[in-house]
């Protein structure tokens, strides 16, 4: 079985990898970035031959083995690929290669099942949720929260998490800005409302999860036909943008998730709920008053947004297969309207 944990990003989709991974059947592989990296919309349907199958593969290898954000070392992993392109036929289709991908990886760690946590999977929720042999847990969580921790995320690299190069921190500072983010978050709320009511999509709210982890992950191993095991739940304290990592402490604890009312500015509160206010309400989450100086700001965030967009597409571009794909599936997703998602 192939497991997708999608979501926007600093939605829990980390934390739900490590649950998952907790398992004893299922493995959780490190952030990829295959679809929108290497597969695209556009070359979905190319044969790859043999050569072009051993370079993939050996990226993917890397990626898992030694971290998505590391240099690329794929060239120590050429025999790795090999062994894995021997399964497939002379040429082949993406989508197959990545399955013979995820189920070697997963039997070299003694598990049957995979699962991939990469959070912008979800921009092609169409495409996976199209074979129902894939499962997919989407999670969602108060855009408010996510835009304060993406508003964070830079300072990872402080907080325990010191392989995150200097670049990628500044790169996440460039990432971050409230009407951006809101966009993109309006995008995957959208997409969860649509693909809710699809028989391999299960919709979790990342406030559940925290509120009652035993019940939520329990629903979730239903959802995907495993036994629960307490141990699931006995994952290390890591991945915040507001607290120190500490591998010690273990568990899934209730934070406070509201901490963007004293810590987000008014000015990103407002852009926030007037970009999502029709699919946070949809969602049943709550609006928040702001006051005068809100919409006083405004034009400072404004021109920042200009600023930071720019900044922040010169250090993204070399991760952008196709531009015109991504700029689409990320802000203008053509979603089918089907029955909304109620929490």
């Amino acid at each position: 079985m192939e497991i997708y944990v999608l979501g926007n990003s600093r939605s829990g989709t980390t934390m739900m990898g490590r649950i998952l991974n907790n398992h004893s059947d299922v493995y959780t592989f490190g952030e990829l970035h295959f679809f929108e990296e290497i597969y695209t919309d556009k070359n979905a349907q190319e044969l790859i031959n043999k050569e072009e199958q051993i370079s993939i593969l050996s990226k993917l290898i890397s990626r898992n083995r030694i971290g998505y954000l590391q240099k690329d070392q794929s060239s120590d992993f050429i025999d790795d690929a090999k062994q894995m392109s021997d399964v497939l036929p002379e040429n082949c289709l993406l989508l197959e290669l990545f399955s013979t991908f995820l189920s070697a990886e997963s039997s070299i760690n003694k598990k049957h099942h995979s699962c991939d946590q990469t959070p912008r999977n979800i921009f092609y929720l169409d495409t996976l949720a199209k074979d129902p042999r894939k499962k997919i847990i989407l999670m969602v969580r108060d855009p408010r929260a996510v835009l304060l921790s993406q508003k964070k995320k830079w300072k990872r690299r402080y907080l325990g998490a010191n392989q995150i190069p200097l670049k990628e921190s500044i790169r996440s500072w460039a990432n971050y800005h409230p009407y951006t983010i809101s966009k993109m978050w309006n995008t995957t709320a959208r997409l969860a409302l649509n693909f809710a009511s699809t028989q391999n999509v299960l919709v979790v709210k990342y406030e559940d999860l925290i509120s009652d982890p035993k019940k939520c992950v329990q629903s979730i191993c239903d959802f995907l036909e495993l036994p629960f095991q307490a141990e699931m739940l006995q994952i290390p304290k890591l991945g915040s943008s507001n607290k120190s990592d500490n591998s010690n402490e273990k568990g899934i604890f209730k934070n406070d998730n509201e901490v963007w009312k004293s810590e987000l500015s008014q000015a990103e509160i407002h852009i926030c709920q007037k970009v999502n206010a029709e699919v946070m309400q949809k969602m049943h989450y709550d609006m928040h008053s702001t006051n005068l100086l809100s919409k006083v700001q405004l034009p400072i965030y404004a021109i920042s947004w200009v600023i930071k967009t720019t900044i922040s597409l010169i250090l993204n571009i070399h991760r952008i297969k196709n531009f015109k794909e991504t700029i689409k599936r990320r802000f203008l997703p053509n979603t089918p309207n089907q029955t909304q998602y109620v929490a």
